[in-house]
Formats: structure tokens, sequence, C-alpha cells
């Protein structure tokens, strides 16, 4: 396995319709399992599409060392067996080919190491809390906690250096997922966790923020992330409060400033009429008195 790293540098996605989704993703990613959060339609599924490398940005860059192994959301009724659930069919039909007495190269080179995938696959099945299962069944036939632990599988039994799960635990019982959460411990690779299951999110050590202004890194597990948020919230509702008290005195100022102005004017223009009236005032007083 590869030491696992993956940086974003400056990373736009532009969706067909012109609207942008992310303008300026900068963010490093290591070995440190981690927690991607984030409101729904933000934008997380696209994400992950970028750091396995199935998408690329529309600007920016992405240096990735490793590869990288994504588990979609699963819906819908599964296709094929459930070792094409699991993402290792043709592995077990090249194994079937040779024990039948296949020499072809390429039966050879995609066994590769994985002489031992049937038992690997059944342990790891149990470790995830499943039953034996027969490997050949049609994956239709499993209930929806099944299918996500099929495909939770083969992603643990990948040659993946990374892996990023979006809710893994989705359709999983608190034992199952007691189970999944035990297999992820035990993933020495990279690990980006999509979820909104705070049992999951709490046994990150890292929990990245998705929001409309970009990536931001919180970290320590989902009790620090909340804690500050919290504080952030806080301190966000004080500046408003602050910014709020700062603009009624604004507007307290501006309307002694208008009641000034008004009331100077008043006295401007009572002064100009008593000056106006003064001259004739002082003439009629003057033509009463010679009248006299």
């Amino acid at each position: 396995m590869t030491a696992f790293a993956l940086t974003l540098d400056r990373v736009a996605v532009t969706l067909p319709d012109g609207r942008a989704l992310f303008s300026d993703l900068s963010l490093s990613f290591d070995t440190t399992p981690t927690g991607l959060v984030g409101r729904n339609g933000v934008g997380k599924s696209v994400l992950a599409r970028l750091l396995s490398g199935e998408l690329a940005p529309t600007a920016g860059r992405i240096q990735r060392h490793g590869h990288v192994q994504r588990l979609a959301q699963l819906s819908g009724v599964p296709c094929g067996r459930i070792v094409d659930l699991a993402g290792v069919g043709p592995v077990f039909d090249a194994l079937a080919r040779i024990e039948a007495g296949s020499v072809d190269p390429e039966d050879f080179a995609c066994v590769g190491e994985r002489w031992d995938l049937r038992d690997r696959l059944q342990a790891q099945w149990h470790r995830l809390g499943l039953p034996a299962l027969d490997p050949l069944r049609p994956a239709a036939t499993l209930s929806g906690g099944q299918v996500m632990q099929v495909a939770l599988s083969g992603a643990f039994l990948s040659n993946a250096d990374a892996l990023v799960l979006d809710e893994p635990s989705n359709h999983l019982d608190a034992w199952h997922r007691d189970r999944l959460l035990d297999a992820m411990a035990d993933w020495r690779g990279g690990l980006i966790v999509i979820s909104h299951d705070r049992t999951v999110l709490q046994r990150m050590q890292r929990i990245v923020e998705l929001s409309p202004t970009g990536l931001r890194s919180y970290g320590g597990d989902y009790a620090h992330y909340t804690a500050r948020k919290h504080d952030e919230r806080k301190a966000a509702e004080a500046l408003l409060e602050l910014r709020k008290r700062e603009r009624r005195q604004q507007h307290e100022v501006l309307r002694e400033q208008r009641e000034r102005q008004a009331h100077r004017q008043s006295r401007a223009q009572r002064d100009a009429r008593t000056a106006n009236q003064a001259p004739i005032l002082l003439g009629g007083m003057k033509n009463r008195s010679e009248h006299s």
C-alpha cells in the first residue's frame, strides 16, 4: 500500500448548465480518518468523484499520491452476482478458469497474488456481520443492509491506498454499524467518509465541512466539530447584534441630525419672514403717526 496524500489546489467545478458548484477549493488529505459533512445539495458526492479521480476539475489541479477508490451510495436493486457487487467478479471467474485447467496468462495476471480471495472475502463478510454467502448468488437476493456490507467488503479488500465512502452506514442497524466501525478502524490507508451518521463521524479524527464558501477543516472528532460550530454561531450572533446596535445608533444620529437641520431651516424661514415684514410694519406705523 502506497502512502496516501491528496491536495486540492484552487479547484473549481462548473456544471453543464453553467452554474459554478465549486470555485476555490484548497485542502490537503492524508491518512487521517476524515469525515466530510455539509448540507444536502452542496456537492459532497461531486467532491467525492473529484477525490477519486472519476471527475476532472474545470479549473485548478488535484495532486494525488496513491490510488483512491470511491464507494458511492447504493440505491435500487443491484445487478449481477454477489461477487460482482463486491467488485471482484473478474478475479473469481479467472480463478474458476485456472482451476478448470486454463493456462491463459491474462487469467493469472487477473488473479495476481489473490489466490486466497475466496477465504478472505468470506472472512470479511463474517467480520462485517454477514452470514456465509454463495458468491455466485444473484445480488438482488440480498437485503438493503447486506448490499451495502458486500460492497464495503470489496472496498476493504481492494488494493486501494485510500477509500472514499459515501454514507456507508445506510440501512445498517446498530450492531452491524459497530462491525463497520471496527473494520474502518482496522483500515490502514486513507479514509474519507461522507456521512450524516453522528456515530460514524464521532470515530473520525478530523471533520471537513463543505459549504458554498469552500472547504474548512476542523481537527478532532464530531463532538469537537459541533463545539467549534456552536462557538462560531455564538460569535456570529454576537457580531450580528453588535452590527444591529451600531446601525440603530447610526439611525438615531441621522434622525437627530435631520431634526436639527429641519429646526434650523424652520427658524431661518421664520427669520426671513420677519425680516421681510419689518419695513412694511415700520412704514405703516410712520403713516399712522403722520396722519395723527
